[in-house]
């Protein structure tokens, strides 16, 4: 059966830039990096080889 099990990992997110009502932020948590786009409401618009919001 399988389990959920939760633990503490490194991330880091730091704050890049604004381009309109976007911010964007790079993140990484151990070797792996990317820069997320997050709206003026907080939420991850992009998450590049994750997620992308569907309008």
């Amino acid at each position: 059966m399988p389990t959920l099990e939760t633990k503490k990992v490194p991330q880091t997110y730091t704050y890049l830039y604004q381009e309109g009502s976007l911010r964007f932020f790079h993140y990484r948590c151990y070797s792996y990096q990317t820069t997320i786009s997050v709206d003026e409401e907080g939420l991850v618009i992009s998450y590049p080889n994750v997620f992308h919001k569907m309008v």
